[in-house]
């Protein structure tokens, strides 16, 4: 009887041995696992790791994480996405950047209402590459910050980027979808402050570009424009075309209310004889200084209407460019 306890006894305690070998073992659960690290030290959540980042230091994310987070700190860091997805709570953007300056790469942000807002005079946020989608509503915003887009992968149920009071964008690459049918959901959607594209694809169902506010200033130096919709809409605005390449199943520009646009160089081709190439009207003032313009004319009667620089109101001054190989003719916008 002893010895049997002395072996029971025995085997008990080498379980016990194995059984705390093997929890060691065991890999961190997912719900213990941090949500990012800065220089190998663990964050619990996103927040924690923006609320404690130094300069020049950067937050990786170590697993797929859904939170909304305010930036308002004077720091300038890096989040590197790490291949994971951050997606914003419930219909919040997933940051909010009020103040620092910083850099988003290597991933992908989601929501619902958007994934980024730069809404402060001292906040600068640098997009340089990743995948970044709203499922409802736009996708990017900003109203008083300035906001780099270098590179990525931008598609937005509504707007792809909505600028308004006095936020600063700049588009260098990068390919912008709108899915969106309806003139309300250009790609981008200027109400207000400025924005100048530089380069990138711009693709959308109501338009690739709409500048509603009497303060906002729009130049675009290049890139490539499509539109099932009206592409360019300005009735407030101030427009500068330096180049580029536009193509559109509607009017490539309806230049309207006070909408003050000048084309200076690009290549501008619709594909429907039913809408102009440009229209202008109200008190709206359009120069073409100089760009290739090109489609086929529609014969109604005995008048050869649309796909043409057309002016129903406000003011058209011609000095460059060609129509269809041609001079450029402003014909009055014909009834129908």
């Amino acid at each position: 009887m002893k010895n049997h306890w002395k072996c029971w006894k025995c085997s008990s305690l080498a379980g016990l041995f194995l059984l705390m070998l093997f929890c060691l073992a065991m890999p961190l659960s997912a719900a213990a696992a941090p949500a990012a690290t800065i220089n190998g030290k663990e964050y619990a959540s996103m927040q924690d790791a923006v609320a404690n980042v130094q300069d020049g230091q950067t937050i990786v994310l170590q697993k797929n994480i859904t939170e909304s987070i305010t930036a308002g700190r004077s720091v300038k860091f890096t989040i590197n996405l790490n291949k994971k997805t951050w997606t914003g709570k419930g219909s919040y953007v997933a940051l909010y950047a009020k103040s620092g300056t910083i850099t988003i790469k290597n991933g992908k942000m989601a929501g619902n209402g958007g994934v980024i807002w730069v809404d402060g005079k001292k906040a600068k946020v640098t997009v340089s590459s990743g995948t970044y989608t709203s499922a409802k509503g736009s996708l990017l915003y900003n109203s008083q910050g300035t906001l780099l887009l270098k590179n990525g992968t931008f598609k937005a149920a509504q707007n792809v980027l909505v600028n308004y009071g006095t936020g600063k964008t700049t588009i260098y690459k990068g390919t912008y979808t709108s899915s969106s049918k309806g003139g309300n959901y250009s790609v981008i959607a200027v109400e207000d402050g400025t924005v100048s594209i530089k380069g990138g694809t711009i693709n959308g169902n109501g338009g690739a570009l709409g500048v509603t506010g009497k303060n906002a200033s729009v130049t675009a130096e290049g890139g490539t424009f499509t539109s099932k919709g009206t592409l360019i809409y300005n009735s407030a605005g101030t427009v500068l075309i330096k180049d580029g390449t536009y193509k559109a199943s509607e009017n490539i520009l309806m230049n309207c209310g006070t909408g003050k646009t000048t084309i200076y160089r690009g290549k501008f081709t619709g594909t429907s004889a039913d809408y102009a190439l440009t229209y202008n009207k109200d008190k709206a003032k359009l120069r073409i200084a100089g760009g290739s313009f090109s489609g086929k004319f529609k014969t109604v009667g005995k008048t050869k209407i649309c796909l043409g620089i057309y002016r129903e109101g406000g003011t058209v001054t011609i000095d460059g460019g060609k129509l269809n190989g041609k001079k450029i003719v402003v014909t009055k916008a014909p009834s129908r």
